[in-house]
């Protein structure tokens, strides 16, 4: 069998093929990663990967390499690594902006849609019932028509 090398100095990929629970070693390839004038993002990330594996495999003859990157995607724009603070509240106030164009929240409190893309905003939702969000808290609202004689179902 073959060495494994992964052609890459992220600590996320690394950590993703450890799962793998199989002998691999990492070397950052030493390439521009700028992409080129009108490059789409799919073609962007698979020549990232072609050139990373290339790079290595230069180095280290006889082994198995994995190139691989990722790009963002926002309606056809390449979104990079922000590098920092700044840059960072700049590409998600981006995502705000199409959410905004997109689900039109405007007469719904908090500026969201839970049932719509607003859900995309958040990691979770604390709540003792998910539909308050909505508007309407149905858990309560069943529990108060029961008291009425109305029972559901």
């Amino acid at each position: 069998m073959h060495p494994l090398i992964l052609a890459s100095s992220s600590p996320y990929k690394k950590m993703l093929l450890e799962r793998l629970n199989i002998a691999f070693s990492c070397y950052s390839p030493d390439i521009d990663e700028a992409p080129k004038v009108l490059e789409s993002p799919l073609a962007l990330a698979e020549r990232l990967s072609q050139e990373k594996a290339l790079a290595v495999a230069r180095l280290f003859p006889n082994t198995v390499i994995i190139g691989a990157d990722q790009v963002e995607d926002l309606d056809g724009e390449i979104l990079g690594k922000p590098g920092n603070h700044e840059q960072a509240i700049k590409q998600l106030s981006a995502q705000f902006e199409n959410y905004l164009r997109a689900d039109h929240p405007y007469d719904c409190a908090g500026s969201f849609k839970a049932e719509a893309l607003g859900i995309s905003l958040f990691t979770a939702v604390h709540s003792n019932d998910p539909s308050a969000l909505i508007g309407l808290p149905l858990i309560d609202c069943c529990s108060l028509l029961a008291e009425f004689g109305l029972n559901i179902p």
